[in-house]
């Protein structure tokens, strides 16, 4: 019980808790993979906000679609058909290397001898083979080039949902890395340019091409959740768009449509996009539909090209640790903020103002080549944010009960109520605008105070007097009066007045409030004489003034010192009423202890509920003209 109180009386307390338990929350979802799908959606999202490059003159496509095979009427394509699309790229077309992505493992006459000569005719040709680890599930290379340093794996990785994000590089095997079929591409154009793949001088089991080094993917990188990183991955940034490489059909190539030297100094790649071959894969660019093997090569090799020769970050993804400050911000900033969206309004609009600025700074990163989980800190920022605005909200409520029964010991409860709702402007002095309306004040004085209190030791008066005060502020509060201010013994209340202008109420009923308040009060003092004296304490009586009429109501002091109070001839009148003849009037403080005199604006608005006789026309003191006072009866 003592560790919630101290919750409760500390909001630093109340936010740190928050915060670890936030942490470990989302840190058990996270380990669990539970968030992994929806953060590589959200990153697949931000990849359509990266800039895309302009049209990529490295590297061109010969496509063998569905029109090629019908008519070779056969696939794969003949191997005589093969060594002459590779003779025309190598002479003609003075390609710079030739990428083959197709399986030639086996020979598909006729021309077998022809495609063997014209392989090993060419060191630029580089051909392909699919990796398993083993032969038993992989497709070998071409017998020809087997050994020879010019082939590569052309396995594609595939996340779990099925999209393709990640390429590799190299693949353990054995005790030896083999190069990726696009890798073993790039390193020959870049050899061109001078480039060869070194060790980074700072992680020498990194790989560096020219400007930029490749550190491997992290299990946990970016979104991922203990992704199976084997090998030696980078994430795919598809900067290039989707019609950036020059393409061209396989009969364009064998009918002479394709100018000499056109594709010279190129990488080109010979693949099929034909559907009925089913190589086909899902990029995070689904806009353009599924992406053909041959043109998933074209993007990793254009990828490597980029980022070797012209610079960049290989891999967007930060640091663990990084990350973990990325997510502890925004647990932070929904702690904060959830905490001070105290208002109902508030609570949706600041919730999806946070979840914006975190999709806007993840694409602003993504922009910039950096790769800032969504899911994750949304997560934690709404986790935090809705702990700590139920925490404010319970908070708040125990603040608001303290700080009324502390307030309700000095001021009425309606006042302290007014007090707590326009905290916010009083705290800015600016106090809430006074109100005019039509109202019934009562005055009430105890008769002998002064000679009585003399008498007593100042304990039991201090005692005895409380006693007396809080039983008729009770009779007030009871009929909805407001207590202005006690002034020794006496009290100033009102009734009908607003503390803002949607409460007024109506003069007939302020009249019947402040007069039924009234015979509370003397019933009550009735009360207090019998248990006085019992207890062998002073008996008293009491005078009452009532009076109904138009005043104003407000705030009025400094910025230290303010309370409520209200102004108007209808306050003046009723004081006077209380102090009427005061001398004349001997109570029975058994009996009749109360004398209750109110003015002619009042009795005009009670019913015949109460009872009460003139008393005749009266010059009150300050007045220029007499009015009738009535006195009500209490029987």
């Amino acid at each position: 019980m003592n560790f919630l109180s101290g919750i409760f009386k500390s909001a630093r307390l109340a936010g740190l808790l928050v915060c670890i338990f936030t942490i470990l929350l989302l840190t058990g979802i996270w380990q669990g993979g539970y968030l992994e799908a929806p953060e590589l959606k959200a990153y697949d999202s931000l990849l359509r906000f990266r800039s895309e490059l302009p049209a990529n003159d490295r590297i061109a496509l010969i496509t063998i679609g569905e029109e090629e095979i019908q008519q070779l009427g056969r696939w794969p394509i003949d191997d005589a058909t093969l060594a002459t699309v590779l003779e025309t790229l190598e002479t003609e077309q003075q390609a710079l290397a030739i990428g083959l992505d197709m399986y030639r493992d086996i020979a598909i006459p006729p021309g077998h001898e022809a495609l063997s000569a014209t392989l090993l005719r060419h060191p630029n040709i580089i051909a392909t083979y699919k990796w398993s680890g083993s032969q038993l599930h992989g497709v070998g290379a071409p017998p020809p080039l087997r050994n020879s340093g010019r082939i590569g794996f052309n396995d594609i990785i595939v996340d779990p949902d099925g999209v393709t994000r990640r390429a590799l590089l190299y693949l353990q095997q054995g005790d030896d890395m083999v190069p990726s079929f696009g890798l073993t591409l790039s390193l020959r154009f870049l050899e061109r340019h001078g480039i060869l793949p070194v060790a980074d001088a700072g992680n020498p089991a990194f790989l560096k091409l020219g400007h930029s080094t490749f550190p491997p993917l992290a299990p946990n990188a970016g979104g991922y959740s203990g992704a199976d990183t084997a090998g030696y991955q980078f994430m795919l940034d598809y900067r290039d768009a989707p019609d950036t490489f020059i393409s061209y059909s396989l009969s364009d190539l064998l009918a002479g449509r394709i100018p000499p030297q056109t594709l010279k100094g190129r990488i080109v790649l010979i693949g099929t996009d034909a559907q009925s071959v089913k190589d086909y894969f899902h990029t995070p660019l689904e806009a353009i539909g599924k992406t053909p093997g041959v043109r998933m090569h074209a993007f990793i090799i254009g990828q490597l090209l980029r980022l070797a020769i012209d610079g960049g970050r290989p891999n967007p993804s930060l640091p663990e640790y990084a990350e973990a400050l990325w997510l502890s911000i925004w647990i932070a900033a929904g702690c904060l903020v959830g905490f001070r969206a105290i208002s109902l309004w508030r609570l949706p609009l600041l919730w999806l103002m946070g979840i914006a600025a975190t999709i806007g700074f993840a694409v602003l990163a993504i922009r910039a080549g950096y790769w800032l989980p969504v899911i994750l800190p949304t997560g934690g920022w709404s986790v935090a944010f809705a702990a700590m605005s139920t925490y404010a909200a319970v908070w708040e409520k125990r603040q608001k009960t303290e700080t009324m029964r502390l307030f309700e010991q000095f001021v009425s409860p309606q006042v302290a109520q007014a007090i707590w709702a326009g905290r916010d402007g009083i705290l800015q002095n600016m106090p809430p605008e006074p109100v005019a309306a039509t109202a019934t004040v009562l005055f009430s004085d105890m008769i002998g105070f002064t000679s009585i209190v003399e008498k007593l030791d100042p304990a039991v008066a201090i005692a005895w007097l409380e006693d007396y005060l809080n039983s008729m502020a009770n009779c007030v509060h009871a009929h909805d009066g407001v207590i202005v201010r006690f002034v020794g013994d006496a009290i100033m209340a009102v009734f009908g007045v607003p503390l803002s202008a949607s409460q007024c109420s109506k003069p007939g009923e302020t009249a019947a409030q402040a007069a039924a308040c009234a015979l509370a009060m003397n019933r009550k003092l009735q009360e207090l004489n019998r248990k006085w004296q019992s207890q062998n304490l002073p008996v008293t009586g009491m005078r009452i003034g009532i009076n109904t009429g138009k005043l104003i109501a407000g705030s009025l002091g400094t910025a230290t010192r303010r309370e409520f109070a209200v102004h108007g001839d209808a306050v003046n009148i009723a004081a006077r009423l209380e102090q009427l003849d005061k001398k004349t009037f001997v109570p029975d403080c058994v009996q009749r202890p109360t004398r209750i005199l109110m003015g002619e604006a009042t009795e005009a608005e009670l019913g015949p509920d109460f009872s009460r006789q003139a008393l005749g026309r009266f010059r009150l003191r300050g007045k220029g003209r007499a009015i009738t006072v009535f006195e009500l009866l209490t029987k």
